[in-house]
């Protein structure tokens, strides 16, 4: 079974050290808006979730095993209500603390 990546907007991880610091990772998704072919009407808080998967599979695609620091920031798109969820934080790799 894969592990969890940690996830926290903290810069630090509780018990454990920080051993390499991978880069920047962001995920990002819209709700009530339209994308390419379809309005979509997601709420606000499946759209935090799904921004979170995003960011996540791109931190395990740097072998990371924690996102640090991340912060949020919802814009509002064009002249239209839409609004951008997106994540950002730094990718790294951690070990337990002895």
């Amino acid at each position: 079974m894969a592990s969890e990546i940690i996830l926290t907007t903290t810069n630090r991880v509780d018990k454990r050290e920080i051993c390499e610091y991978l880069g920047l990772v962001s995920g990002a998704e819209c709700y009530k808006c339209f994308n390419a072919t379809e309005y979509q009407d997601l709420s606000f808080t499946e759209a935090v979730k799904k921004a979170s998967e995003h960011l996540t599979e791109r931190a395990k695609e740097l072998g990371a095993d924690a996102v640090i620091g991340i912060t949020q920031k919802d814009v509002i798109i064009g002249n239209r209500e839409d609004v951008l969820v997106t994540l950002v934080g730094t990718a790294v790799k951690t070990k337990a603390l002895s």
